[in-house]
């Protein structure tokens, strides 16, 4: 009588491709999220360094505006909505090309993260650059002092829903709603079936055709 030895199997076994796949996805889509998050920061000082800065002067009765109806207000807003327009679609195009092992939904999740994110970080650093002084000026310039006032984005919401949940409304979407419309379209009339692989319409034509039976009769 013999005994059949005894295997001893691991439990250090490795994951299933399908769980690799998509822990490699997360991990794109984080790290997209992540880069195009601080690349608010850049955007944020192009934004204040084209905008138009509304112009103040003191008076005995208080800083009030240069010009009677001034448009930097307006003008600001518009050139944070046309950089972020432009940002956004060059994202999209951009982790369009250079992620395209990981296209689909978690890599748009990531992109539209990544988008809003960003669209706020563009606004808030604008904001802050020069504020302290424009704020100091403000309370302690003598009457006549002209300054600059730091541009600001007024067709935003961001704060909280309930105290914990964020909340991003208006002009700090832009970024995010170009983005994910570029990168679904593209998705859109993209030919092949997973998005990764273009098809080789030489290597269909060269192939071979099957072969046919031929009958006896």
């Amino acid at each position: 009588m013999t005994i059949a030895p005894i295997e001893y199997v691991s439990d250090d076994q490795p994951a299933p491709p399908a769980r690799r796949g998509l822990r490699r996805e997360l991990f794109a889509a984080l790290t997209v999220a992540v880069v195009l998050a601080l690349s608010g920061f850049p955007m944020g000082w192009l934004w204040s360094a084209v905008a138009p800065h509304a112009r103040f002067v003191m008076t005995p009765y208080g800083p009030t505006t240069v010009e009677s109806e001034p448009e930097q207000f307006v003008a600001d807003d518009g050139w944070y909505v046309f950089l972020a327009l432009g940002a956004g679609m060059v994202a999209a195009i951009a982790v369009w090309l250079l992620v395209r092992r990981y296209r689909g939904a978690l890599l748009l999740v990531g992109l539209a993260v990544g988008c809003v994110a960003a669209g706020v970080l563009t606004a808030w650093l604008g904001h802050h650059i020069g504020l302290a002084h424009y704020l100091d000026l403000r309370a302690h310039a003598p009457v006549g002092t002209r300054f600059d006032r730091p541009v600001d984005v007024r067709t935003k919401y961001v704060g909280l829903w309930f105290g914990f949940l964020p909340r991003v409304q208006g002009a700090a979407l832009v970024q995010a709603v170009a983005a994910s419309s570029v990168y679904c379209l593209l998705a859109a009339f993209h030919p092949a079936p997973d998005l990764d692989t273009e098809p080789d319409l030489d290597t269909e034509a060269a192939a071979p055709a099957p072969a046919r039976d031929i009958s006896s009769d």
